[in-house]
């Protein structure tokens, strides 16, 4: 019985605590360098106007400078993305930092349920509101990976074994 026991304990998953928690950290580092979704009517809008009217130029830059804060008109016909503010994307950025922080407590306090939604929702957060280059598509993915994790490793009974254990003890003890 001690033996099969002994194996059972060694072949017991464990789980790698530190370098999960380290790596959340790395990915919360990642996230003030992703990008925000940008409309593309602002990316490529171009005036077509004389070289010789400059003044109609700078009128229309700065138009669109001051409407750009405002409006945004984008004719993209995929599925929406949200398009945010430079105050948005700072907040949104530390929201995201915030999500995984509060996945890295879950994870040293082993509440799966809060590490779970907390590594989820930073997950849809990049999806959201962040473009997908190829560090918010491998941010994600990690994000949804290291989610499914299960934090509360199984308890092995081995009571059996340190019965065994104390009744050898013990019947040594009486001889000597």
């Amino acid at each position: 019985q001690l033996a099969d026991d002994l194996t059972r304990v060694q072949m017991a998953d464990s789980l790698d605590v530190e370098g999960i928690f380290f790596e959340l950290e790395a990915l919360a580092q990642q996230v003030v360098n992703l990008k925000h979704f940008e409309p593309e009517s602002l990316k490529s809008t171009e005036v077509e106007t004389d070289s010789s009217n400059d003044l109609g130029r700078k009128m229309w830059s700065k138009i669109k400078s001051t409407l750009s804060r405002y409006i945004r008109i984008d004719t993209n016909t995929d599925e929406p993305k949200y398009l945010l503010s430079e105050e948005q994307q700072v907040a949104q950025t530390l929201s995201v930092q915030l999500q995984i922080r509060q996945a890295q407590l879950a994870l040293l306090s082993n509440q799966q349920d809060v590490y779970t939604r907390a590594l989820a929702a930073a997950a849809n957060s990049i999806q959201q509101y962040y473009t997908g280059t190829a560090a918010a598509t491998a941010s994600r993915a990690r994000l949804r990976e290291l989610s499914e994790i299960r934090l509360q490793t199984q308890v092995l009974d081995i009571s059996e074994s340190i019965r065994a254990l104390s009744a050898v003890v013990n019947q040594l003890s009486r001889m000597g």
